[in-house]
């Protein structure tokens, strides 16, 4: 693994079960060079406790938001429950929100609605949005469009792997992309053509630990230590040495979250 300086893991899901010893996960991403990480929420509880671990460690900050898939259980005032949650000085932006057609399309017009509700409670708070999309493209990207509006303050769309084509419409949104461990694998044909392709300082770097380890730890836990492997990917994608994207991906991330 390398050993990096100021490298930050923009989404990470540090409450997830897996995590029984997250004193140890941070402590072996400081060892890697990775300072911040953002944990991100996925419903109310899920963001309280992304709130509670970020209170609880120097080197984490938090979203909060609603994912697609957590929206069967949503209490009616979601909105004001995030509101007093982001209240918080750690909390960096709305999210993981967003659409989700691979599992559920018997409730697409509730995905947007909530969707477009978090938007605008971010623009509100003055907050960027971290988005989730998947398998709903062009539903994404027409949302977005009809809000534009209320991205004032910028967001990313996470673990992207979407073409280049849907790259150049992000950044007329003025939004970033989230590169994490998909882009190592050997299947990562669209991932590595948007990044030859893209602006550099579109760029963010993300783990979405425990999910999609990158190689070669594919199959594994993931962790925010591991975001050093992706931030390589992107080198040799680039061609420049890999301190070159730690910085340029923490400038970008600090710009982002921390404007």
């Amino acid at each position: 693994m390398n050993c990096l300086n100021n490298l930050i893991d923009t989404h990470a899901h540090l409450d997830d079960k897996q995590f029984d010893d997250v004193a140890q996960i941070v402590l072996n991403a400081k060892n890697a060079g990775v300072n911040r990480i953002i944990t991100a929420g996925t419903d109310i509880n899920s963001s309280k406790k992304s709130v509670e671990l970020a209170k609880e460690f120097e080197e984490v900050f938090c979203v909060v938001g609603i994912h697609p898939m957590d929206i069967d259980t949503l209490p009616t005032d979601y909105i004001d429950k995030l509101k007093d949650l982001a209240k918080h000085e750690k909390v960096v932006g709305i999210g993981e929100i967003g659409l989700d057609y691979h599992w559920r399309q018997d409730n697409i017009e509730k995905q947007k609605e909530v969707f477009v509700s978090q938007i605008k409670l971010a623009h509100s708070l003055k907050l960027p949005v971290v988005i989730h999309s998947r398998d709903a493209t062009r539903d994404m990207l027409t949302t977005l469009k009809e809000n534009s509006e209320y991205l004032t303050y910028g967001g990313v769309l996470h673990c992207f792997s979407e073409s280049v084509e849907t790259y150049k419409q992000i950044e007329k949104l003025g939004l970033h992309i989230g590169v994490g461990g998909t882009s190592t694998y050997s299947n990562a044909r669209k991932t590595v053509e948007v990044l030859k392709e893209c602006r550099k300082d579109r760029v963010i770097l993300e783990t979405d630990c425990p999910y999609l380890s990158p190689m070669p730890n594919r199959g594994k836990r993931n962790e925010p230590a591991f975001v050093t492997f992706t931030a390589q990917k992107v080198a040799d994608i680039w061609g420049c040495d890999v301190e070159e994207v730690a910085k340029t991906t923490t400038d970008n991330a600090k710009n982002l979250f921390w404007r």
